[in-house]
């Protein structure tokens, strides 16, 4: 009865231990979901969600609205440039950075560092991603979610692609 009882024991660990995945199988490539058409343009900061919590975004009074631009054109490949007021003064902050789409994610490059935003919602007037970071600077993690709306272009706008 004992010799019995120690196969049966056996059988389920041998089942598993051969059953484990052989490391050399290959995962099927990762699907773009969305194309570079899509998100090329303006788009103007809208409201932001901090863990759950909504708010309008901060735009300055009287300063125009804080905006990025995805651009790919021969001079300008996978270009974005966010332009952000600092203070009452109407100041302006321009930030560089490259970008790519990858699956589901949008990929900003800025120098050595990477940021990786999973994108929820993208339309021809929408675009909403989510970013995970330290949004609030108390060392946590915070699941950040951006929402902008596209904007038609000005004319004379250097950043601006139609």
């Amino acid at each position: 009865m004992k010799k019995y009882l120690t196969l049966l024991l056996l059988c389920p660990l041998l089942y598993l231990s051969c059953k484990k995945q052989n490391s050399s199988e290959t995962q099927p490539p990762e699907v773009d979901r969305y194309t570079d058409q899509q998100v090329i343009g303006k788009w103007v900061y809208q409201s932001l969600k901090v863990n759950g919590t909504a708010y309008p975004y901060p735009h300055r009074s009287g300063c125009g609205k804080d905006c990025f631009y995805f651009m790919n054109r021969p001079s300008q490949d996978h270009d974005y440039v966010e332009l952000t007021h600092l203070n009452a003064n109407c100041a302006l902050s321009t930030t560089n950075m490259d970008w790519k789409l990858k699956g589901e994610n949008l990929i900003l490059n800025f120098g050595a560092q990477q940021f990786t935003y999973k994108i929820l919602r993208l339309t021809q007037n929408n675009f909403d991603v989510l970013v995970t970071m330290d949004y609030d600077g108390d060392g946590k993690a915070d699941n950040l979610e951006i929402y902008a709306t596209r904007e038609n272009c000005t004319t004379g706008d250097p950043y601006c692609q139609n």
